[in-house]
């Protein structure tokens, strides 16, 4: 079923995988415009610029939105994003064992038990619609027709 047409949009599946991250991604970036203040507190405090660092990772999950919408960057920006979500972890790991008051972190350890298995989630995501090969994705072949 994967490559083949949702019925009413025309778009295919690995399609609409895609955009749908594009989505979650243009929301968490611009989350970091509206909550800076509560989000730095979540960066360790030996890390220097926490509000910049909370606007810059913003800027970068809006760009991997972008990318992730514009099919002929779709691919490299799928990769891009699991580095991002893995070079981030460490963060929501960290404010969760300092029971961080942001989102979920306060409830301290038990949080990594939703929030690891959700970053696990979406990285399998952007593989499974970014990334994975498909028949729908094989650039095509040209065949020569020779006559002798």
């Amino acid at each position: 079923m994967i490559g083949r047409s949702w019925p009413a949009s025309g778009l295919s599946a690995q399609r609409s995988g895609m955009l749908a991250l594009a989505l979650l991604f243009l929301i968490t970036g611009s989350v970091h415009f509206t909550m800076t203040e509560g989000m730095a507190r979540m960066i360790p405090a030996f890390m220097p610029a926490p509000q910049l660092i909370v606007i810059l990772s913003g800027v970068a999950e809006i760009a991997l939105a972008a990318g992730l919408a514009i099919p002929r960057t779709s691919r490299l920006a799928a990769v891009a994003a699991i580095l991002f979500l893995l070079a981030v972890l460490p963060v929501n790991i960290y404010s969760a064992l300092n029971h961080v008051d942001f989102g979920g972190h306060a409830a301290g350890p038990s949080y990594l038990l939703l929030r690891i298995p959700f970053q696990l989630l979406l990285v399998s995501w952007l593989w499974w619609f970014g990334i994975r090969k498909t028949p729908d994705s094989a650039p095509e072949r040209s065949v020569q027709l020779t006559t002798d």
